[in-house]
């Protein structure tokens, strides 16, 4: 038994050792006959498709097809069965000879002993353009708008702002600009000791004003009015006046310009003869309901208006004219109002002591 076993070894030994020589040689047989063909050119649509590995490789599966090696005894079955046509390891069974295949080599490398296969070759197709979905572009935040809307080249010229118009625009124009002067002490005796008659009609300005505003005046005498209808410039309400004590406060007579703020814008500067003019003069007097006359007091147009909106052209132009005709200024709070309140009236100009429209 020992015997059996120990000559069985080196005879297994041998059968691989020559199984092994026999693949070896084999394998080197399989690469000369395919390393022995020339590589060829292909051609296809004037595009130049050099593939010499591949031409090689396919030129080696032809010339395959056509001799088949003879197979020695000493070399094991499943060695063929791995190179053989057909097989896993087959290289002409790859689809990467393609159509290079057809087309390894020129009329000149091809064997005269093979025949040259007919291959109808498709062209090759042209890439289709792949559509890439184009991305949103996304809104940023909303510039404010300017606010100032520019101007239409083309269009119409913006009109200018209103201008005061007439020859009261003009007295305003030319009045002095400046603050109230309290340096002296204002007194009413500065201007006289109470209504004079400066038109010489023998009648004093009092009732010379009441039988100028009111209607339906009736006298006694020549200048005394006893009674009359007021229809009130300040306040818009219609007032029956009846002379008597306690009756007579209904209608006042109130300087447009109040004597006191003549005196601050100055009056004061005047003689004493012209301050008693300026008391007395019918374009600084009017006949008012008593109420709105004492809510007046002194003070200027910047300060008060009569609450009758209807009477501001009338009422600012009258104090133009007064401060005009005697050299009194104005603050500038009290230009700028009567500036505002003019460009919203017609022109209007000074006539026989009384304002009307220029128009």
């Amino acid at each position: 038994m020992s015997q059996t076993s120990t000559s069985s070894k080196p005879r297994r030994s041998s059968h691989r050792v020559s199984g092994i020589a026999g693949l070896a040689l084999a394998l080197v047989l399989s690469l000369g006959s395919i390393s022995t063909v020339s590589p060829a050119h292909a051609f296809e649509q004037g595009s130049v498709h050099t593939m010499a590995l591949t031409a090689s490789t396919a030129q080696g599966c032809d010339a395959r097809d056509t001799h088949q090696p003879s197979r020695p005894g000493w070399i094991p079955p499943w060695f063929w069965s791995l190179i053989e046509p057909g097989g896993p390891n087959d290289p002409c069974q790859s689809d990467e000879l393609g159509a290079d295949h057809h087309m390894a080599s020129s009329d000149a490398d091809w064997p005269h002993d093979v025949p040259r296969p007919e291959v109808s070759l498709a062209p090759i197709p042209e890439p289709t353009p792949t559509w890439v979905p184009r991305t949103p572009e996304i809104p940023g935040p909303e510039q404010p708008q300017d606010p100032t809307p520019e101007p239409d080249p083309e269009g119409d010229a913006p009109e200018p702002p209103t201008q005061p118009q007439g020859q009261i625009a003009n007295l305003l124009a030319s009045l002095e600009t400046r603050p109230k002067d309290y340096r002296r002490r204002y007194q009413r005796s500065e201007f006289g000791q109470g209504w004079a008659d400066i038109d010489g009609n023998h009648c004093n300005t009092r009732n010379d004003i009441l039988a100028r505003d009111l209607r339906n005046v009736r006298k006694r005498g020549h200048c005394k009015v006893l009674s009359g209808i007021l229809n009130g410039p300040y306040s818009g309400r219609v007032i029956h006046f009846q002379s008597g004590r306690y009756t007579s406060a209904k209608v006042q007579i109130d300087h447009v310009v109040a004597l006191k703020d003549a005196w601050l814008t100055g009056a004061q500067n005047l003689d004493k003869e012209r301050r008693i003019h300026l008391m007395n003069d019918p374009l600084n007097l009017l006949a008012v309901d008593g109420p709105a006359n004492g809510d007046k007091g002194y003070k200027n147009a910047a300060e008060w208006l009569p609450p009758n909106e209807q009477f501001h052209c009338h009422y600012v132009a009258r104090q133009i004219a007064v401060k005009a005709r005697y050299h009194l200024w104005v603050t500038p709070q009290e230009h700028d109002t009567m500036a505002g309140v003019l460009a919203g009236c017609p022109p209007m100009r000074v006539e026989n002591d009384s304002i009307t429209d220029a128009g």
